[in-house]
């Protein structure tokens, strides 16, 4: 029996946090300060980013080629990485020189653009785009975009940028019994679309109270190998946080043994050759943008078209976006004022958004309330609209 090939991506993501800003704050410093954001990154990167690097370096240099997986980094956290976690830094250097990891594209600000402004978008993906080329010698030729946010309309901006393929989310509904074990072609033919494999994606990354069933009850990576190795087809593809896959020791595991099973490691890049798209299972159009979440990771059909619930299912959300969005010509029209347009592009973070959620989801938020990171937000919106 051929087994299917693996398509492994973390991703690595961290934005900007707002500080506590009320109606009375006159002050242009909207994020938390130096100090604050240096324990958030020094927690994050001692608990999970430094010692998973560390192992996935390890299991490079130990399967000699044979493990492959990409990396998708957003800008604002190599920002944050190279300010306050520098040796996390040095660890993703030496994975993309390693031969056997690819870094994705994306939207500098793990934005939601994609949903609001085309050329916001593109001013995202360009920026990114040179930073990954600037500090890791790779200009991205898969995109994935923020919360793998996916739609035709996406799919050909991102064959208009040159990206030979686009990840997305394959939740079976979503397929109409379709499975996200085969390649794809998007509304372009010669874009490949790549499905994430919810079910056991979602095993490795989500927190489970015990070993989901899937894992065969244990949660022992054998279980895990035997899990992948059942789903037929061509591909599985993983696609996760890098954070939340745990124990680290699993990470140790599973890689080692779904090679000795005979599974194959490839990089998307790889999988959208030219040859492979010819063997692919035809196109597949998906109208309305779909995407991952944490919590709920399907459009809400009671909540619009371009509603995606996390991030934009309740109307602070939706007002939130809006207005934030209203004010992208006049930032742009101040020509000098660079720190304006930084200031409102850290304000497009996919983040500021979900903690205003009221759907349930994992993600943890600094604000008491969906309510008050709302209004912390918009306080903050309305100083940077005093500012133009």
């Amino acid at each position: 029996m051929r087994m299917p090939a693996i398509c492994l991506y973390f991703q690595i993501h961290q934005p900007f946090r707002l500080r506590r800003y009320t109606a009375f704050d006159s002050s242009s410093a909207y994020f938390d300060d130096h100090a604050h954001h240096a324990r958030a990154i020094e927690q994050i990167a001692g608990g999970c980013y430094l010692p998973a690097t560390q192992i996935l370096l390890e299991l490079i240099q130990k399967h000699h080629g044979r493990f492959r997986f990409a990396l998708s980094i957003t800008g604002t956290g190599v920002e944050l990485l190279e300010a306050h976690a520098p040796e996390v830094m040095r660890n993703l250097h030496a994975l993309a020189n390693s031969g056997g990891v690819e870094i994705l594209g994306e939207t500098y600000h793990h934005s939601l653009a994609s949903l609001y402004s085309p050329t916001e978008f593109a001013d995202q993906v360009s920026l990114h785009r040179a930073v990954m080329k600037r500090l890791f010698g790779q200009s991205p030729s898969v995109f994935r975009n923020t919360e793998l946010i996916y739609s035709d309309a996406i799919a050909q901006f991102a064959a208009k940028q040159n990206f030979a393929a686009i990840l997305a989310e394959g939740a079976l509904p979503l397929l109409a019994n379709r499975s996200a074990a085969f390649l794809y072609r998007g509304p372009n033919a010669n874009l490949a679309l790549l499905l994430r494999n919810d079910t056991l994606s979602n095993s490795l990354s989500l927190p489970q109270a015990e070993p989901p069933a899937e894992l065969g009850g244990d949660g022992r990576a054998e279980s895990f190998v035997q899990a992948v190795s059942q789903i037929g087809g061509q591909l599985c593809n993983l696609f996760l946080p890098l954070e939340s896959i745990a124990p680290l020791e699993f990470l140790r595991e599973f890689p080692s043994k779904l090679l000795a099973a005979n599974h194959k490691f490839l990089l998307p890049s790889e999988i959208a050759a030219a040859d492979a798209l010819q063997h692919s299972a035809g196109s597949l159009s998906i109208p309305e943008p779909i995407c991952w979440s944490s919590g709920v990771r399907q459009p809400s059909a009671e909540l619009g078209a371009n509603t995606l619930a996390p991030w934009l299912g309740n109307a602070m959300q939706q007002n939130a976006a809006a207005e934030l969005y209203k004010l992208e010509s006049a930032v742009k029209g101040q020509s000098t004022a660079t720190r304006l347009l930084d200031d409102w592009r850290k304000l497009t973070a996919s983040d500021h958004f979900l903690h205003m959620s009221t759907y349930p989801t994992t993600s943890s938020s600094p604000d008491d309330s969906p309510y008050d990171a709302y209004i912390n937000f918009m306080n903050v919106l309305d100083n940077l609209r005093a500012r133009l």
